[in-house]
């Protein structure tokens, strides 16, 4: 565990972490003082002189004598309420600096990861679940901070404990003997049958809400097919199934979490009243045992709380358990793959051939397939060349884009365009492309937002947005809207049709003005008469910008310059 949380916190963490032990070590000197002074208190009520007489057999001398028995009881009063302040206050600042010390970790447990996976490269995608990335994110961390909040928990409340059981064991070791012995054999009971029983339904708890955020995102955003084929029946009983299972998982956690309180607050109720007959049957004096009754009867108060938040700190460091696994296991890949090899696990070759644009040998492997998907690929693209790529489904054709696009790693061979490999700053050359794919995330906001791309609504160019509706052949429609430009397009664009879609990612491709288009199937929702004017605009508009279409109708590719087919992981022409 040591080692997994070295990982997990930064250097500076660590100190601020051990700062916090230490500040939690101090409660155990207020804990030590504001419990003492009670049964001291309690004392001098009933016999003011009680100190002054103490002083005097154990030092020879009294510093008290210039006082009153009633300044003294007044002023043992005052230090009760002045030391109860002091501790309270103590643990007011202690609450405040450990809240600002987990929210930082978690700020940064979360901008590191989402980072991480926004910076991933696409194969990674391909690769990882999104509702286990978006749990990551979100629930995984805040899991995290319950395990490292209820570890400074579990160490205060035991410090207290453990001040409890040094006064009673200076005052009387038989109480002191009775408590620790009923009070651990509940601790044995708990270590023994229940933690091991939460820590596997924590871990069941994770994989749930996994499976939980998934069906959401999943039924949502299929939700038309999800009619068309009747299925809801089908996801509505998988998501019973796990909502049910995670809730009875919660459920068990509250129950058990309390359960200790229950039972620790009647064996201790039975315990004061226990060693009450005891002493008062046993003892004529019964003012003098009233500091002694005062000491218990406060400590047990005190420990109830105390206990309780240490069995619920020991609960929920197990329910946490799995989040220090995740989050561990994901920063420890992400600290494995910050290298650029990871993002381009290839050697950067040099173009020799002075083409503005080619692929050379190109071979692609899936990391769980042996089967080449692309065998020996190259190409050569001029400037300003329009290329139809044909095949039929699942020959490579969209693989083949993804490499171009600098998306996948090639497992052999290089790309390059104006003589250097795209791979050598993925950045730069990204500036230079645009891709209109079949499918376009819209972003649940306006027409303008989705067009331009923007995120934070950051200035839009007039002139640019203009020009790229022009092409997309959306002035139309657009002029059609009570909104225009600022009409919502609804989660993932659903109030808009297919065709509507696909027009809006040309013009967003037209937007951004690459020197490269790629177009995937882009046209194809689109009917013949809407498709030819947009492929005239293209072409007209953007006559000096090159263009590689993938696409089954001939029409879409029937004034390219060049046509290459892909068959079996081979290119010809």
């Amino acid at each position: 565990m040591y080692k997994k949380l070295s990982l997990i916190l930064s250097k500076k963490e660590k100190f601020q972490l051990i700062f916090l032990f230490l500040l939690n070590n101090l409660v155990f000197i207020f804990e030590l003082i504001t419990l003492a002074s009670i049964p001291l208190f309690v004392s001098l009520l009933f016999d003011p002189s009680l100190l002054n007489n103490k002083l005097i057999e154990n030092f020879d001398y009294n510093i008290l004598q210039n006082y009153t028995n009633r300044q003294v009881v007044s002023y043992s009063g005052i230090f009760v309420v002045f030391a109860f302040i002091c501790k309270n206050f103590f643990l007011i600042f202690l609450s405040y600096t450990q809240g600002l010390f987990f929210k930082k970790l978690k700020i940064r447990l979360s901008k590191t990861l989402f980072n991480f996976y926004l910076n991933s490269p696409y194969l990674y995608h391909l690769q990882n679940n999104p509702a286990k990335l978006s749990r990551n994110i979100i629930q995984t961390i805040e899991d995290l901070y319950v395990f490292f909040f209820h570890c400074l928990l579990f160490f205060r409340e035991a410090l207290t404990i453990f001040v409890i059981f040094i006064l009673l064991v200076l005052v009387n070791s038989n109480v002191t003997i009775l408590s620790s012995f009923s009070l651990g054999l509940i601790s044995f009971a708990y270590i023994k049958f229940i933690k091991p029983y939460v820590k596997k339904k924590a871990f069941q708890n994770a994989e749930l809400q996994k499976n939980i955020i998934q069906v959401i995102y999943e039924t949502f955003g299929s939700i038309k097919d999800i009619k068309l084929l009747t299925k809801e029946k089908n996801i509505e009983n998988f998501f019973n199934n796990q909502i049910y299972a995670y809730q009875s998982n919660s459920f068990f956690f509250a129950i058990f979490e309390r359960m200790p309180k229950f039972i620790l607050e009647m064996l201790s109720i039975s315990l004061i009243v226990f060693v009450f007959f005891v002493y008062l049957g046993d003892s004529q004096n019964h003012m003098a045992l009233l500091p002694l009754l005062s000491l218990i009867i406060i400590s047990f108060m005190r420990f109830i709380p105390a206990f309780n938040s240490l069995t619920s700190a020991s609960f929920y460091m197990k329910i946490g358990e799995p989040a220090v696994d995740i989050i561990h296991n994901e920063l420890k890949e992400m600290n494995l793959n910050t290298n650029p090899e990871y993002y381009n696990k290839k050697k950067i070759n040099i173009n020799k051939n002075k083409k503005f644009f080619s692929a050379n040998e190109i071979d692609f492997y899936y990391p769980e397939n042996k089967i080449p998907v692309l065998n020996n690929i190259s190409l050569d693209i001029k400037k300003g060349e329009r290329i139809g790529l044909i095949g039929e489904s699942g020959t490579g054709k969209s693989t083949l884009f993804h490499i171009m696009l600098g998306l996948l790693n090639p497992s052999g061979g290089d790309v390059f365009y104006q003589n250097e490999s795209i791979f050598k700053n993925l950045t730069t050359w990204r500036n230079e492309i645009g891709y209109i794919s079949q499918n376009i995330y819209l972003l649940d906001s306006t027409i303008e937002r989705n067009i331009a791309f923007n995120f934070q609504d950051e200035p839009v160019d007039r002139e640019k947005l203009n020009k790229a509706i022009n092409i997309a052949n959306l002035e139309e429609k657009i002029l059609s809207l009570p909104k225009g430009f600022k009409t919502l397009v609804g989660n993932d664009g659903h109030r808009l049709s297919g065709g509507e879609r696909q027009r809006i990612a040309i013009a967003r491709a037209a937007y951004k003005n690459p020197n490269i288009f790629f177009m995937d199937e882009s046209t194809s929702a689109l009917d013949s008469k809407t498709e030819s004017i947009i492929m005239n605009n293209l072409n007209k508009t953007l006559k000096d910008k090159t263009f590689v279409i993938i696409a089954h109708r001939k029409t879409t590719i029937d004034k390219c310059d060049k046509i290459w087919q892909l068959k079996n992981g081979k290119l010809t022409t």
